[in-house]
């Protein structure tokens, strides 16, 4: 080793302390005002009744050793504060009962936070505001009178393998801000929605969501990315993409006994793609904007009509499957679509149900219709070619 180089890191090394509460100072906000960049406040096993503040701090990490529980007493500001800070690590505490939200973070960039406990705040449990570059993992949240995580005008925001059950509202809610990631995290008995993505550059990955009011996964943000969820229960709508969520992708998604429709498509030039949609009380997709790519999806027992596309003008449906809905496999409105090799089995009704035109239909098949496997009332000049439909009418 070079010796410049060794007497940098030897230095670097002596500026990076460990301080202790309570052996080294009396509270955690003592520690926190004494440290330097690269310390790291270590807090003791213990209950401490107090808030914590780092304000324009640098590289500081605030670490809880064995079961560390803050109250916050009965303050209006949330138990841990970090406002103008950079590379703020704050790990391992947990947090009972705070009046108000337990930890806050305001215009900060690369914070952390790690395996952090929050049960029954008064507010949020976990609040990230006007950030750059943070990262929220494995932190619980229950019972928060609020939102579980709340992320709000941040910019490259990971929230990954966080649990959050019996939100007051929403479990997570990222509104503003651009490129988002949630991945991998368990969303329990949200009274509302479980997670809203109202930002663009969205990715919603591999969670698992159950048992929602209102929802399960609501996109209000273009080019998102909702990838390989589980929803159980997740409400009227288990997966919805609104207006100002154009050009996303949703593909590869479980979405079981939604109350109403499994997957609802509200926004241009979205991609639907190879989702599974099961016991729906209503329709399993329904589509209501302009150009969709929806392919190789499958709806089983939709109480009502496996496909549905309302008010749509071109796009395509290919190689989907719909199978013992209770009325249509697929119920065909708007105009202008390229309906090729899709499938309808055992519907209750009809198979294939046109009601406006005109469309292109390709090399679909139906079969076990309760009525016909193709009826046509458009009265448009729609075009059939290769399809097997033995019961036609008019």
């Amino acid at each position: 080793m070079k010796p410049a180089l060794a007497v940098l890191l030897l230095a670097a090394a002596a500026r990076a302390d460990s301080l202790h509460v309570p052996a080294d100072f009396a509270s955690i906000q003592a520690a926190v005002d004494a440290a330097q960049a690269g310390d790291e406040v270590v807090v003791a096993a213990g209950t401490y009744e107090e808030t914590v503040a780092l304000v324009d701090r640098e590289d500081i990490t605030l670490r809880g050793q064995g079961k560390v529980v803050l109250h916050g007493g009965n303050s209006e500001t949330a138990v841990v504060t970090l406002s103008l800070c950079t590379g703020v690590r704050v790990e391992r505490l947990r947090f009972e009962q705070p009046a108000f939200a337990a930890v806050e973070v305001v215009t900060s960039t690369g914070t952390t936070l790690s395996r952090c406990c929050v049960d029954g705040s008064g507010g949020d449990g976990l609040s990230l505001v006007d950030c750059t570059l943070s990262v929220v993992e494995r932190c619980e949240v229950e019972d928060p009178a609020g939102v579980g995580v709340e992320v709000v005008g941040c910019t490259d925001t990971l929230v990954f393998r966080c649990r959050v059950e019996r939100p007051g509202e929403v479990a997570i809610d990222i509104a503003g801000g651009d490129v988002s990631h949630v991945e991998r995290c368990t969303l329990l008995d949200s009274p509302s929605f479980a997670l809203l993505l109202e930002s663009p550059h969205g990715t919603v990955l591999d969670n698992l969501i159950k048992t929602a009011v209102n929802g399960g996964i609501d996109v209000s943000g273009a080019f998102a990315d909702v990838r390989d969820n589980r929803l159980i229960a997740a409400g009227d709508v288990p997966v919805r993409v609104e207006s100002f969520g154009a050009s996303s992708t949703v593909e590869d998604n479980r979405i079981v006994k939604p109350v109403d429709t499994g997957l609802l498509v509200q926004a241009v030039n979205v991609v639907v793609r190879r989702n599974r949609v099961i016991k729906s009380e209503a329709s399993g997709i329904g589509l209501f904007a302009d150009d969709p790519l929806v392919t190789d999806n499958v709806v089983l027992h939709a109480v009502n009509t496996g496909f549905l596309t309302g008010t749509v003008t071109a796009g395509t449906l290919s190689g989907n499957r719909a199978l013992h809905c209770g009325d249509s496999g697929f119920l065909i409105g708007g105009s202008g679509l390229l309906v090729h090799g899709n499938e309808a089995k055992g519907s209750g009704l009809d198979g294939f149900f046109v009601v406006e035109g005109p469309h292109v239909f390709t090399y679909n098949l139906a079969k076990g219709s309760g009525l016909f496997d193709l009826q046509d009332s458009s009265g448009a000049a729609n075009v059939y070619v290769g399809n097997t439909f033995p019961t036609i009418e008019p």
